[in-house]
């Protein structure tokens, strides 16, 4: 599993890539709850699971576990750019009745209410990062 992490105002923005199961939903839990142990003004969380190709009970309780966390708080929490075997999943187990689910990250975003310039932020942080890995350092350049 491999999870990626932005903060953008008071939104947490994890992107998550692999399985997410009983040996990696420990790893999700620690990071999220890291954060939000740390940083006490996030009441938004945008999960990204686009790339995420199985999600068993464990990651199941480990998504339902950030809702409640973050829902303690008063905040909102939404998932977004899912495949479509793992959204059916999402819907057949009822997360969708509690977590919303968008098709894109900017859907997403903008339901929980980013403003348009810190939706550009994101866009160049994203161009950005893509650039460091396609022709810079990342890219075998020293």
């Amino acid at each position: 599993m491999d999870i990626s992490t932005e903060v953008l105002q008071d939104t947490l923005i994890v992107r998550l890539q692999g399985e997410l199961d009983l040996h990696t939903a420990s790893m999700f839990r620690d990071e999220v709850d890291n954060i939000l142990s740390r940083r006490r003004r996030i009441t938004k969380v945008m999960l990204s699971l686009n790339g995420v190709t199985f999600i068993d009970s464990s990651g199941l309780g480990a998504l339902l576990g950030r809702y409640k966390k973050i829902m303690q708080r008063g905040g909102r929490i939404v998932i977004a750019e899912m495949s479509p075997g793992v959204k059916k999943l999402l819907e057949l187990s009822g997360v969708n009745k509690i977590i919303p689910l968008f098709d894109t990250e900017w859907e997403a975003l903008k339901k929980l209410g980013l403003s348009a310039i810190s939706l550009e932020q994101l866009k160049s942080n994203q161009e950005e990062n893509r650039r460091m890995y396609t022709g810079g350092l990342f890219n075998g350049d020293k």
